[in-house]
């Protein structure tokens, strides 16, 4: 049975100020919870700036990856002690592999998963990539490819744009997303299209239905 494990750690967390950081892993802690409901993964923090998701479904990593992403990119911080709205960020790899030691405790399990996963955010680190898509499989190097490609788009995509996103990736409509930004569909609409959702979307899609369970 394959599974999904994504290790990642927070892109130059420790250059934020200790209030802009407070408010940065509530917020980020508070959606990962409501995650974890839905995807029914389990999760570890390590080294105060990393964590490590497993989950059995391995056809809903690459759609969980890019919610955490596409989430941590649309985080706004409003502080006044801090002037610098850059962005937010991850790097993060997926892996897709079996488990053969799994552990009530993430960090004690092991298995593929677990090293494509971490072999990948360390090649990763000395790089511009932040997200990478690591298997085994007759799929390696497509996915490998498609990978690098879903990171230049969301690299070129703003804070809003990822609002957008981040909800399309969780089902809803644009009228709905209109409704819960108070903003026009056609404002959605625009935020899409620039973020290219379209293709972000069929790269999704196609992922689940290669590892349908």
């Amino acid at each position: 049975m394959l599974h999904a494990v994504i290790t990642a750690d927070i892109v130059s967390s420790s250059q934020l100020p200790r209030g802009k950081k407070v408010w940065f892993y509530d917020a980020l802690e508070a959606y990962l919870k409501h995650l974890a409901d839905q995807f029914r993964f389990r999760l570890e923090w390590y080294r105060g700036d990393s964590f490590q998701i497993r989950m059995d479904n391995a056809g809903a990593g690459l759609r969980l990856g890019l919610l955490i992403r596409t989430k941590i990119r649309s985080l706004y911080y409003t502080g006044k002690e801090d002037n610098n709205k850059e962005l937010f960020d991850v790097r993060m790899a997926l892996g897709i592999g079996e488990i053969d030691f799994d552990r009530p405790q993430v960090a004690s399990s092991d298995g593929a998963a677990f090293r494509l996963s971490g072999r990948g955010l360390d090649q990763l680190k000395p790089g511009k990539q932040l997200f990478t898509i690591a298997t085994e499989d007759q799929f390696r190097n497509e996915l490998r490819i498609e990978s690098l490609l879903l990171d230049t788009l969301i690299n070129g995509t703003t804070m809003l744009q990822c609002e957008v996103i981040n909800l399309k990736l969780h089902g809803f409509t644009e009228v709905e997303i209109a409704d819960a930004l108070k903003i026009g569909q056609p404002a959605v609409n625009q935020r899409s299209v620039a973020g290219n959702w379209q293709a972000i979307n069929e790269m999704t899609i196609y992922f689940e239905q290669l590892y349908k369970s």
